[in-house]
């Protein structure tokens, strides 16, 4: 769970409640996800994390805890002791932004510890040692505080797992309404969790007040707990 959401979920679920009450889960159009997909460059795939610094990425807020090294070819977020704001760090965030996109990464998720990623900035699939418990709305791959994901298919706390998500971008008029809104279709460890479901606005994060729009950054949630990632990889859909 992102700290931002706890402000501002109360006002997110009065505007959005209907559609938060009443999730879809439809069969995703197009066939881009699959349980082991190739992921070579020749399908379009780009690394976001050349497995030896953090070039293409840079803190969420520049004056923030900077607890992000990469170890043994993965990107690591190491909880802070004593530090301001106390045993929190920082998300970290592309330097580029992203519209529809396919997003695969491998994530370690110690005992206890909590994370996210954010696509666009704004939709937070959750991150979270949830082994061994039932599917619920906070829970590891819900869409967070949204929508619950369709099994629990976590692994022990440790154990490097997967995520592979499907993303179509919001469509806006001119004017900045929004004409039609962004889908999700999430496999968690080759399993799908969500599919194609309708995503009605923030649900926290660091971009979480700004207007709705077509394209932002992917986000790795720092401020919350320790976690690890490594195989980092997008290619663009529309």
């Amino acid at each position: 769970m992102s700290r931002y959401v706890l402000g501002s979920i109360f006002t997110i679920t009065l505007l959005f409640g209907a559609c938060a009450s009443t999730p879809r889960h439809e069969t995703a159009a197009g066939k881009c996800a699959r349980s082991a997909p190739c992921r070579s460059a020749e399908e379009g795939w780009i690394e976001l994390f050349n497995g030896k610094d953090l070039t293409g990425w840079k803190l969420a807020h520049r004056h923030g805890v900077d607890s992000w090294s990469v170890q043994d070819g993965a990107m690591v977020n190491t909880t802070p002791t004593g530090a301001f704001p106390l045993d929190h760090g920082t998300d970290l965030v592309t330097t580029a932004e992203f519209g529809s996109v396919e997003l695969y990464l491998e994530f370690n998720i110690p005992k206890n510890s909590n994370s996210g990623v954010f696509l666009k900035g704004q939709y937070e699939i959750q991150l979270l040692d949830s082994f061994g418990r039932p599917p619920g709305m906070g829970e590891c791959g819900c869409l967070y505080g949204r929508v619950a994901p369709l099994v629990n298919a976590s692994r022990p706390a440790g154990e490097w797992q997967s995520l592979d998500i499907v993303f179509h971008a919001p469509t806006l008029a001119p004017s900045g309404r929004m004409t039609k809104k962004a889908r999700l279709t999430v496999y968690h460890n080759g399993t799908k969790i969500l599919e194609n479901i309708d995503v009605c606005g923030a649900t926290g994060g660091p971009y979480a007040h700004e207007k709705e729009r077509a394209t932002g950054p992917i986000v790795l949630q720092g401020d919350h707990g320790t976690v690890s990632f490594r195989n980092i990889r997008i290619r663009l859909l529309e």
